[in-house]
Formats: C-alpha cells, sequence, structure tokens
C-alpha cells in the first residue's frame, strides 16, 4: 500500500506544482469533504452552514449534511457553472463555500472572487475538482486559490479509474485549526479491505455484463449485487438519501496502483480532449449557447462539452438525436441533486425560481462526450444544431 499511495501523492504534487505532504488519499472524493466539514464543525461551535449549489451531484451534499451542517444554496454563473460570487449568500454561520468546477470548467477570474468573498466572512473555500483532477484554480502567481482542493478518481471522471480519490490541503489555509483536525484524521485513515475492497475491484467487468443485458434484467441484477455488496453502487440509496455509503478509508494498493497507472496518461487524455472541446466551439460558432468561461486556458480538457437548450423538452430531444448516431450525450445535473434524491426538503432545497440561473441551466443542460475521436464533433455538432440552431439565437 504504502509504495504506491507514496507514488501517488508524488505524482498529484507534479501535476500539480505542490507538496506531496499535503495530499491525502481517500476511497472517494466525497468522504474527503466529509472529514473537513466535521473538522470544521468540531473546531468551531458557531458555523451553522456551508454555501453550495444544486446544480450537482447529491454526494457533493452528503458530506454536509452527515457532518451535520446545513446546505445553503446559490445562484450559478451561467457561463462558468459554479457559483456566482456576485450573489453569494453569505450569512452569519456559514464556515465553508463550496467553488465546483462542473464539467472541468475552471473560471480562475471568477474562483478568485469567490475566495475573496468567502475570506472576507471567515469562510474557507473547498474547491471540488472532481471533474478535473490534478487540476485547479489559480492566482496571477500560479499558486492554487483554495484552502482545500478535492479531487476525484471514480467512474465517469477524467481517469478510466472507478475508485479514489485525494484533497489537498492549503498550508496557508483559513481556518488553521479545522485544516489541522482535517490532516490529522485523513492521514490516520485505514485502507478499504474485506467487501468494499472485493467490490471495488469487481465493478468494472460487473458493469460490462450489466451494460450487455437486456434493461429489466440488467435493474434486477444490478439490484441484487448491491443488496449482496458485490457491487459498488456510483450513487447509493442511502446517498439519495442525505446519507453516505460508508465511513471515510484510504484507498488500497490496488486502487492507488490503477490510479498511478492512468496518471501517466494524463497528459495525452487531456490534450485529446482539448482538441475535442476546440473543435466544438469552432463547430457551434456561437450559434449554440454554452458556458464560455476563459479562465487562464480558454480550451480546457473538459469531462464533458455542455450546451444549454431553452427547455427540459428541448434537452432531451438534443440528447435523442445525439445517442442515435452512437454517442452518450447526457443530462448532468437534470434534476438538482443529481440524480435525484428521495426528500429534497430534507436537503433544504429551495423552490423553483429562487435560483433563476440555475433553474434554467438545470432544465436546458446538455452533455456531450469529449473521451472520443475529433471526427465524432461534426456529427454531434450537427445534431445539436438541428435542435438548437434558429433565427432567434443566430
Amino acid at each position: 500500500m504504502e509504495d504506491e499511495a507514496v507514488r501517488l501523492t508524488h505524482g498529484l504534487a507534479e501535476a500539480t506544482r505542490t507538496s506531496p505532504e499535503d495530499w491525502y488519499l481517500v476511497y472517494k472524493a466525497r468522504y474527503a469533504m466529509e472529514v473537513v466539514f466535521e473538522a470544521l464543525a468540531a473546531s468551531d461551535p458557531s458555523v451553522r452552514s456551508v454555501v453550495t449549489q444544486p446544480f450537482t451531484c447529491c454526494t457533493a451534499v452528503d458530506p454536509i449534511l452527515v457532518a451535520g451542517l446545513v446546505p445553503v444554496y446559490g445562484d450559478i454563473d451561467a457561463d462558468t457553472v459554479s457559483l456566482d460570487p456576485a450573489v453569494l449568500p453569505l450569512g452569519k454561520g456559514v464556515g465553508a463555500v463550496v467553488l465546483q468546477h462542473s464539467f472541468g470548467i475552471i473560471d480562475d477570474a471568477s474562483s478568485r472572487e469567490l475566495v475573496e468573498r468567502a475570506h472576507g466572512v471567515g469562510a474557507l473555500v473547498l474547491e471540488d475538482s472532481a471533474h478535473c483532477a490534478t487540476r485547479m484554480a489559480l492566482t496571477d502567481q500560479g499558486r492554487p486559490v483554495a484552502d482545500v482542493s478535492v479531487h476525484s478518481f471514480g467512474a465517469e471522471k477524467m481517469l478510466r479509474t472507478s475508485f479514489g480519490g485525494a484533497v489537498w490541503i492549503n498550508p496557508r489555509g483559513r481556518r488553521p485549526q479545522a485544516l489541522s483536525i482535517a490532516r490529522e484524521r485523513l492521514a490516520a485513515l485505514e485502507p478499504v479491505c474485506g467487501g468494499v475492497a472485493r467490490a471495488a475491484r469487481l465493478y468494472l467487468n460487473e458493469n460490462r455484463v450489466l451494460n450487455r443485458l437486456p434493461r429489466k434484467a440488467a435493474v434486477f441484477l444490478r439490484r441484487s449485487l448491491v443488496a449482496a455488496r458485490l457491487l459498488e453502487p456510483a450513487v447509493a440509496d442511502k446517498e439519495m438519501a442525505g446519507g453516505l455509503l460508508h465511513g471515510p478509508m484510504a484507498p488500497d494498493r490496488w486502487i492507488c496502483a490503477q490510479v498511478n497507472n492512468e496518471l501517466k496518461r494524463a497528459p495525452q487524455n487531456m490534450g485529446s480532449r482539448r482538441e475535442v472541446v476546440s473543435a466544438f466551439i469552432e463547430a457551434f460558432g456561437g450559434s449554440v449557447p454554452y458556458p464560455a468561461a476563459q479562465g487562464s486556458d480558454p480550451v480546457q480538457p473538459l469531462l464533458r462539452f455542455s450546451v444549454v437548450a431553452p427547455s427540459a423538452e428541448t434537452s432531451r430531444e438534443v440528447i435523442r438525436r445525439v445517442r442515435e448516431l452512437g454517442y452518450l450525450a447526457e443530462d448532468w445535473y437534470r434534476p438538482s441533486l443529481y440524480p435525484g434524491v428521495v426528500d429534497p426538503g430534507a436537503y433544504g432545497l429551495p423552490a423553483v425560481g429562487t435560483l433563476p440561473v440555475c433553474d434554467r441551466v438545470t432544465a436546458g443542460i446538455v452533455n456531450l462526450p469529449t473521451e472520443v475521436p475529433v471526427d465524432a464533433v461534426a456529427p454531434m455538432a450537427e445534431a445539436v444544431k438541428q435542435v438548437l440552431w434558429t433565427p432567434s439565437n443566430m
């Protein structure tokens, strides 16, 4: 375990120009968030809430609830699909703000403004880099802006891995007492073992089989495997009800080795995604609305290239047409707290109309794949434009 874990922390440090001593490994990124929020609550009884966005996965909000804190939702900026710094709900008792880089979009200027506003009320900033492992928002001098940065190696993320996560803790971060508690607990995590470790190893082969079965048979078998704890679900039923499936754990040697192998091809992976993103931008030519944050790199290696349709119905039609071509267009994050929660009230979700930009983006979101050949872009873009390209948006 130790050799692979050391390799991984050093690899992450090299990729981000940080120190390996400031990186800690977890079984899943959500558990890193849990540890940080629990440390925050333990360090200061006056902390009651964390500011985040409903345009996200429920597993990014569950750690707030598990830590005994209250999620407070802010509206997003349509260009960054991240919290809009100008309208952050920074009331009394806010201990942290979550800076989410949705689909890998990093806007350095907006991120810096968010950090400045959060720090202005004494809140730390937790950067959710789950969609852009090894990439962070940076200052003008090239240093990370966040106090904590969480990265995921889970399924359907940047690397072709299914499990693992990492958290970087800024040695000069705000709320040092909370960060010290988090460091101590993260350093003491035991690696996964037993049934959890076995399920991690089986995950890829199980899903390959399930994806080839008829839908009804696949649904039944998947539920049976999950019930028998032989399959680790991407999002468990418990995680759609405000909880987390496990307590915080570290990855084992096998998971670390899988991530280390994928980190070797990360530059190639990001390079090919940049080419696809550039091709989408050129193909749409301003005729189709999409988040257009520039950041420090105008053509970023995105996990998905997103466009925003005028309605949920139109979004579904776009997704249908792209899928007919054989490409997996998706609807992350519709509904809010994707893939949906059992009781929205338990999560404190705001009423429709309270966050207008978030409501509009959620309704119309379409995610196009970026891990495809460049020549796949033209037919996908044409399918999108057939639905969305009208005189009104030319």
